[in-house]
């Protein structure tokens, strides 16, 4: 409870499938209210939270994992050219006084 807010994780559940809201808002979405006034919603039967579920909406995850798996695919060409060019040099080296 940071500067004497409470967090709320109300209005996530309530939007979570709501597409007109962009994934990165319904993901995050928190409400943080001023312990004076929590009462307010404590009566309507809310409770608030110190530890927030961790929760990844799955468009969102669809869309890093591509990134992931793309990023991955480019950094192990990368590799595998170095790797070629490295092992080359070694065997001219190697073969180099024969």
């Amino acid at each position: 409870m940071q500067y004497d807010f409470l967090c709320f994780d109300i209005l996530r559940h309530p939007l979570w499938e709501n597409q007109k809201i962009e994934s990165w808002y319904r993901q995050n979405i928190f409400l943080y209210i001023h312990k004076s006034k929590a009462h307010l919603l404590t009566q309507q039967g809310f409770k608030p939270t110190s530890n927030p579920q961790h929760l990844v909406i799955p468009e969102l995850f669809a869309m890093y994992a591509c990134g992931y798996a793309s990023l991955h695919s480019r950094l192990e060409k990368k590799w595998s050219e170095k790797c070629k060019k490295f092992l080359r040099k070694i065997y001219k080296m190697l073969t180099k006084n024969k």
